[in-house]
């Protein structure tokens, strides 16, 4: 049997997209029951993903009945990916089903995802980063300090509009902090003509790659930005389905890409893709689509199983919430341990049910 329940869950500081601000982060709960119990969730992103949630919401109320009757079947792992195609493309709702299918084999056949997806060796821990705002010297030094204090390796900021000004502050901490790696996003904010001149503020300093620096058109002007770039460029937005993610394997075999697995739906397909240009996995972060912590807890999954072993992965998004659906993941000094993963191991009990409804 199939159940669904919706959460809404405060934000610490409202998320902004280019149209809208949302206060609350919102999403679907789904619980499997029969022989076995599986909990998985379906949180579409506004302002990333292509449907909504009141999309998957529908969706769920119509196809409960035939996910059911899948679900309950003696079905085998051939048979997950063609099932999932007779469904309503929405990413965020197959992404749930497809990970709800491998972890009900999972508990009937008494294995692991990873053996049933092939996947020869998984990492006895994934590396973590953590976000920083932005601020002045000051702040920013001592949102630096604290992170470094919970052991953590690789720090995010969002670059603002000056990058020559946060090129300062990075050189000032990088000074006190030498340990440390620094990731930007620069979310597509540059003007394309731009795009060199900024990012040579950052050479020189410890940072690992600048995520989306400028919005592109062709394949070609992204070349030209990587080929005359001093530091690493990393593509997030500009890989919003699988066609354009082995687009970008196929043609830029080097570049880092940074996937959101709830825009990507069937995690089987994204797994398979990654692996058919990437055979170990490299240059491939996973982060969360900010979900709850069920949700979040399907992307450390992924993680562990398509993520770069050297590279630190997106998963400490819980602390944007001001309360979760039960607590969060495990990460201590920076990574988190292959024995503290917790998706296959979740009970709808062990939910607070304060903030569903179903």
């Amino acid at each position: 049997m199939i159940k669904t329940y919706t959460y809404s869950l405060p934000f610490t500081i409202p998320f902004k997209t280019g149209k809208s601000v949302f206060k609350n982060r919102e999403g679907v709960i789904v619980r499997y029951i029969h022989d076995t119990e599986v909990v998985t969730e379906a949180s579409p992103l506004p302002g990333f993903s292509t449907e909504t949630l009141d999309d998957v919401r529908t969706f769920f109320t119509s196809y409960s009945d035939s996910l059911s009757t899948f679900f309950d079947s003696n079905y085998t792992f051939d048979e997950i990916s063609p099932f999932l195609r007779t469904l309503p493309e929405l990413p965020s709702a197959r992404f749930a089903l497809s990970m709800m299918a491998l972890m009900i084999l999972t508990k009937r056949n008494k294995c692991s995802i990873d053996q049933i997806l092939g996947i020869q060796t998984i990492p006895e821990s994934v590396l973590v980063n953590t976000i920083v705002g932005i601020g002045s010297v000051e702040e920013v030094l001592s949102y630096v300090e604290h992170a470094f204090k919970q052991g953590f390796g690789t720090i995010k900021l969002k670059v603002p509009d000056s990058p020559a000004e946060l090129a300062s502050i990075l050189k000032n901490v990088s000074e006190k902090f030498p340990q440390l790696t620094f990731r930007l996003d620069a979310n597509q904010s540059w003007p394309l003509n731009k795009a060199e001149e900024n990012i040579a503020y950052f050479k020189g300093l410890p940072v690992e790659y600048i995520e989306e620096p400028a919005a592109i058109s062709s394949p070609e002007e992204l070349r030209q930005i990587i080929s005359n770039s001093p530091l690493p460029i990393a593509l997030d937005e500009s890989i919003t389905n699988l066609t354009n993610l082995e687009f970008a394997l196929k043609n830029f075999p080097d570049t880092v890409i940074i996937i959101k697995p709830t825009l990507f739906g069937n995690f089987i397909h994204l797994a398979e893709t990654i692996s058919r240009y990437r055979s170990s996995f490299e240059q491939i972060v996973v982060t969360t689509a900010l979900e709850a912590a069920v949700g979040r807890s399907m992307v450390s999954e992924a993680a562990f199983l398509i993520g770069d072993r050297n590279l630190a992965h997106g998963l400490n998004t819980g602390n944007m919430l001001v309360k979760d659906l039960f607590d969060d993941l495990k990460i201590v000094s920076g990574k988190l341990l292959m024995t503290d993963r917790v998706v296959n191991k979740l009970h709808f009990d062990q939910l607070n049910q304060v903030f569903l409804t179903s």
